[in-house]
């Protein structure tokens, strides 16, 4: 007689912003396709991701709660282990890992009439990664300032709870999992792979189906990605907006701002280049020591570089104006007012008025737009394009 296929739990874990919108989205709206091919991706609560579970051990957004005990709904998944089947549960929500977060050896426990329980992680670089928290927090509330951000990551390792040194997030893991329960996935590659992240995430499923036979989500609570806004223009409007978060309206228009300052379409990046390059230096020996880590289990794996390369940024990028006199503290409110009020900006002042929003006069020496925040930081090249990280879509 031929051994039964025992019966798994598929633990997707996130990270945040590395397409957990576009899977949750798509395994929702493909349940009984996956179904018929032995992957069950459950319906609890209203959103697509299986955030309703983790309220017994975080704090969410009222939506995520159900009328039903979160203990309830975790002892109600053992009706799905069954010979046979994988049971897939999606919230990067579990990988937080400050203040309060997810108690494992409970999940462990509730899963234990599962004869396999296995751990899928996709993890991003930790340049974009960052910068995608800022832009993230930025569109609910004014958040952090960016610099803040970066040295807490440098000090702590979290930011905004969230694990920024990975061997960490590993550590926490194995507090409750063993090695071969656990397996980290690095974005880049797998939006590359056959599928894109949806192929990789049906290939841990244990399916072959192909991510192109799945059926896209739809509809006002299933969009298929949670994109980020362009970097620079939200960072410049959270200024002017500030204590508020910028309407998507004011991100817009910092944008055609940009565009008049340095031509049409030019990515952007936040950081400044000492602040790039400082904090790709800290990560670059953690994650080294990550990888050799995991090279028993997953030989060959590593996290790809940052883009651009740290090495090879450009120098300054000159405006596209002429040289203007560097903006007065009064003329930055004037110039604030005007681009809230939407007032059209010729290119005759484009020169001196968007320098009070974006940069300073001074960008061809050396000067952030920073002073203007009031942070005490060593000033530094304010000239923030180049190439973006790859991926805008989360």
């Amino acid at each position: 007689m031929a051994p039964q296929t025992p019966s798994r739990a598929l633990l997707h874990i996130g990270t945040h912003k590395t397409g957990t919108t576009l899977i949750q989205n798509t395994l929702a709206a493909n349940r009984k396709l996956l179904a018929r091919h032995g992957v069950i991706y459950p319906e609890i609560g209203r959103a697509s991701g299986h955030h309703s579970l983790l309220t017994r051990w975080l704090t969410l957004d009222p939506y995520y709660h159900t009328p039903v005990a979160p203990r309830e709904l975790w002892q109600g998944l053992a009706r799905f282990a069954r010979p046979g089947q994988t049971l897939v549960l999606s919230s990067e929500e579990f990988s937080r890992g400050f203040s309060r977060r997810v108690d494992f050896a409970e999940v462990r426990d509730f899963l234990a009439p599962f004869d396999q329980i296995e751990v899928v992680c996709f993890l991003r670089d930790q340049m974009s990664f960052l910068q995608s928290i800022y832009l993230e927090i930025g569109k609910k509330k004014a958040g952090p300032g960016f610099p803040a951000l970066i040295d807490g990551a440098i000090k702590n390792g979290y930011a905004a709870g969230l694990h920024i040194d990975y061997g960490a997030l590993y550590d926490q893991l194995l507090e409750v999992f063993s090695p071969d329960q656990i397996r980290f996935v690095d974005y880049a590659q797998a939006r590359r792979a056959p599928g894109g992240i949806l192929g990789v995430m049906l290939g841990l499923c244990g399916t072959d189906l192909a991510a192109e036979a799945l059926k896209p989500a739809s509809g006002p609570e299933t969009a298929v990605a949670n994109i980020s806004p362009d970097p620079l223009a939200t960072w410049a409007a959270g200024l002017v907006a500030s204590p508020e978060a910028p309407a998507p309206a004011l991100i817009a228009r910092a944008r055609s701002v940009l565009d008049q300052l340095f031509g049409a379409g030019r990515p952007s990046l936040i950081y400044t280049r000492a602040e790039y390059r400082g904090l790709a230096a800290h990560i670059a020996p953690r994650n080294a020591a990550f990888a050799a880590r995991l090279a028993d289990r997953q030989p060959g794996f590593t996290l790809s570089p940052p883009r651009p390369d740290p090495a090879s940024l450009p120098g300054p990028v000159k405006p596209a104006t002429g040289p203007a006199q560097g903006p007065t503290q009064g003329r930055f409110r004037d110039r604030t007012r005007a681009i809230r009020s939407g007032a059209r900006i010729s290119a005759r002042h484009s020169g001196c008025a968007l320098r009070g929003i974006f940069i300073t006069r001074t960008v061809e020496h050396g000067t952030s737009i920073r002073q203007q925040e009031k942070i005490r930081r060593p000033t530094a090249q304010a000239a923030r394009f180049g190439v973006s990280p790859p991926g805008t879509v989360h």
